[in-house]
């Protein structure tokens, strides 16, 4: 990261049910964007360009709803690096619990994932393209990935990306259940979906 960047905007658990929102906004050159821990925030029409880590990042039961967000470049600038994590150049990351209601979104240019959902997550994702998810080394590059979670899709439109999408089911007592629904992958560099059961 470079001198300009910057941790972006955080919702924890104190702005929970207050109504909170954002509209509008453009964010460039963070380390993260916005990350959400145990709030439910409204965003809407929010940009967010060249986040080196996670551009959004929702924790602890957060559940936020959110339209019509763009992820532009991500991760470019720690790729090859020493960023000390494999968690770098991720659009959307939903964990420990998560459920957001998702109503259009764009990403593009990413390292790692567009999408990426684990700890027992869910909620919907609805009205996403994605396109040119590559370069990730430290862990599987896809436009989504999905983790001992449960979710619903639909309306997924996927090009150029290294994989389209993964679901991993790696928790021996959690539930890995995602519903696809009217998604179209083109242009997979290796595969265009992966489905598997992690075996310890």
């Amino acid at each position: 990261p470079g001198s300009v960047s910057h941790e972006g905007i955080q919702f924890n658990a104190t702005s929970r049910g207050r109504g909170s929102s954002i509209q509008y906004l453009v964010i460039d050159e963070a380390e993260w964007g916005i990350t959400i821990y145990d709030s439910n925030p409204l965003l809407e029409d929010v940009t967010i360009n060249n986040a080196d880590y996670v551009a959004v990042d929702l924790f602890n039961s957060a559940n936020p709803t959110i339209r019509r967000l763009t992820v532009q470049d991500g991760g470019q600038d720690v790729h090859g690096g020493n960023p000390g994590t494999w968690r770098y150049g991720i659009g959307l990351s939903i964990g420990a619990g998560s459920a957001p209601l998702i109503q259009g979104a764009t990403f593009d240019n990413l390292i790692l994932r567009a999408v990426n959902m684990w700890g027992n997550s869910g909620g919907m994702v609805s009205g996403v393209d994605i396109t040119n998810i590559t370069g990730a080394t430290l862990e599987w590059p896809a436009a989504i990935w999905v983790e001992d979670s449960i979710a619903l899709f639909q309306d997924i439109n996927i090009g150029r990306s290294d994989n389209g999408i993964i679901v991993r089911h790696i928790t021996e007592n959690g539930t890995t259940r995602p519903t696809f629904r009217d998604v179209v992958i083109e242009d997979s560099q290796y595969r265009g979906i992966f489905v598997e059961q992690n075996n310890h």
